[in-house]
């Protein structure tokens, strides 16, 4: 059986033990944080260089969307001029249409006039045949 002194040894044992462990694991936790410490340094310094970019971006966006916005309001000039341009030509090809219709009245009385003086004519000529004179 085991004296008191046996149980002295093996609890000091322990507690050395116990004190080695506590030792090793307290030195993992700070090597572990450490470690965790340099790593979200990097990652900081990562997101920082990734910020840096974006801004860069960023500003070439606005760039590019300011670019937009001109290109934009140039093509509501040019829709504006399209539509005038639309609104012009409308109004000449309704001219022309007018003008097709008049030449067309106009050639349908010169031929009405033509056959009255066509039809005249003929009468003139078949009276003068008759006329005594013509003999």
């Amino acid at each position: 059986m085991l004296d008191k002194n046996d149980l002295q040894q093996i609890k000091t044992v322990i507690d050395s033990s116990l004190e080695d462990f506590a030792i090793i694991v307290n030195n993992g936790f700070e090597e572990q944080r450490i470690y965790l410490e340099t790593k979200f340094t990097e990652i900081d310094q990562r997101f920082d260089r990734i910020e840096g970019r974006l801004d860069k971006v960023e500003g070439r966006l606005d760039k590019v969307e300011g670019r937009l916005d001109k290109i934009e309001y140039e093509l509501s000039g040019l829709r504006h001029k399209m539509d005038e341009f639309d609104s012009r030509l409308g109004a000449v090809e309704r001219k022309i249409e007018a003008l097709f219709k008049m030449e067309s009245e106009d050639i349908t009385a010169i031929n009405k006039e033509v056959g009255t003086l066509e039809g005249r004519i003929f009468i003139i000529e078949k009276n003068c045949c008759r006329c005594p004179a013509a003999a």
